[in-house]
């Protein structure tokens, strides 16, 4: 099976399960369909043992125990902003209060014996996880007094709203090799204001700008917008905050929210398909530039590089969770509510909710015959529990799109980059 891809001014024959792709001639497709060419056999015979491994690993990819690979902790029900889409519920889900410091200890403890890795990725989220210092500095430093005892790695990243850092956090940050991402969401200040406000009613776009040569300091400048109606010009907040911010990574995401006000409309989906492909284009440049950018959700070429399909969209209930400030256990930071419990630090994994959410998970029906599956990955949990169809199918529309343009932007970059410097961007073969 192959499907013809169309992009911008580009054709392509694409092999769904191997990921390999070829721009489309009428001869090749001929020869395709024809089966005699023994290259053109190879292929086909990849692509069906690849579909083969693909349903064995989803059948047994849910196999034994839950694991820690990744883990969110988050260490205080509390944020000084009140953004329009937050998924967390005004910042803190409903609830009050931090963790305490014999909480972060226990937490650790059960990351620890439920490893399934040496390294180990603590992301630290709130809230916003700068109103309690002194606990986001014991997560660091607690973990960092443990690792050589049990011979664990850890590596941290947090996310930030930016107000409450200075120099004394950057410093912290700076000495324990804490990877920062802030949140912003436009160049423009009114339109940032209105989706990002702050609880006592001034600017926290002026707030983060003033304290962008922190940020910078740090080396890498690594940016968070989140997408709704109201910011759709990703295109020129791209070109802002690589070119005026030095920004070297950018992760765009579509909001994730049940206020009406922050669903998208069709038009806004064709519109933001105007402006991915807009920002294909600037990756190509940069590139071209050798200036390496990322940016979430067109640059992450390494499965297409490497030929390895994305069996699931994320890992949650299977070796990444999130903690709560009280120890309480859930499958991701944006599911922190209580129907989602997976656990708690001192009962341990609740096997039985986690069968119950895997099963949910295992639903492969609105995926299962879309051409982008195993680029894609396929819807992840939070997604699944969503009933809103109308939006679901117009983020697939826009999916769709954005998974041909990986494929504009891998063919275009290829033929200017030499295959060595291929592998140092994106590894493997």
């Amino acid at each position: 099976m192959y499907y013809i891809i169309k992009i911008k001014n580009k054709k392509y024959i694409f092999f769904p399960f191997s990921l390999r792709f070829f721009r489309y001639t009428e001869e090749l497709e001929k020869e395709i369909n024809s089966k005699q060419h023994y290259e053109i056999q190879k292929i086909l015979k990849e692509e069906r043992d690849i579909q083969e491994k693909i349903q064995l690993a989803l059948q047994t990819y849910y196999q034994g125990k839950h694991k820690i690979a990744a883990s969110e902790i988050n260490t205080i029900h509390a944020c000084n902003m009140m953004c329009r889409y937050c998924f967390a519920n005004g910042g803190n889900h409903g609830k009050k209060g931090s963790a305490t410091p014999k909480t972060i200890e226990k937490i650790y403890s059960f990351i620890i014996q439920n490893a399934s890795k040496n390294e180990l990725k603590i992301t630290i989220v709130g809230g916003e996880p700068f109103l309690d210092f002194s606990n986001f500095k014991k997560v660091v430093e607690y973990a960092n007094k443990i690792s050589d005892l049990n011979k664990k790695q850890f590596k941290f990243s947090t996310i930030s709203n930016g107000i409450e850092l200075d120099e004394e956090r950057i410093s912290f940050l700076k000495k324990n090799k804490v990877n920062l991402v802030i949140s912003l969401d436009s160049g423009e200040k009114d339109i940032n204001d209105y989706l990002r406000p702050m609880r006592q009613g001034t600017s926290s776009y002026l707030k983060v700008m003033e304290n962008m040569e922190f940020f910078k300091s740090l080396g890498r400048m690594n940016i968070n917008v989140t997408v709704t109606p109201y910011n759709l010009n990703i295109s020129e907040i791209a070109r802002f905050m690589f070119d005026k911010l030095n920004a070297k990574s950018i992760h765009f995401g579509e909001v994730i929210s049940n206020d009406p006000g922050m669903e998208f409309t069709n038009n806004d989906i064709e519109k933001l398909m105007e402006e991915y492909s807009v920002l294909a284009d600037i990756i190509i440049e940069k590139y071209n530039e050798k200036d390496y950018v990322h940016c979430y959700p067109l640059t992450p070429l390494e499965k297409i590089h490497r030929h390895i399909p994305v069996i699931k969209s994320c890992s949650a209930l299977k070796n990444r969770c999130a903690f709560s400030p009280e120890g309480n256990i859930y499958p991701c930071d944006v599911m922190m509510y209580d129907e989602y419990c997976i656990g708690n630090v001192d009962r341990g994994f609740d096997e039985k909710r986690i069968r119950d959410l895997r099963e949910m998970d295992k639903d492969d029906s609105w995926c299962k015959d879309c051409w982008a599956r195993y680029l894609c990955g396929g819807e992840c949990l939070a997604l699944k529990s969503c009933d809103n169809r109308a939006q679901k199918e117009l983020r697939c529309k826009l999916k769709r799109h954005i998974y041909k343009l990986r494929l504009y932007i891998y063919d275009s970059i290829s033929n200017d980059i030499s295959q060595d410097e291929m592998k140092k961007i994106f590894g493997g073969i």
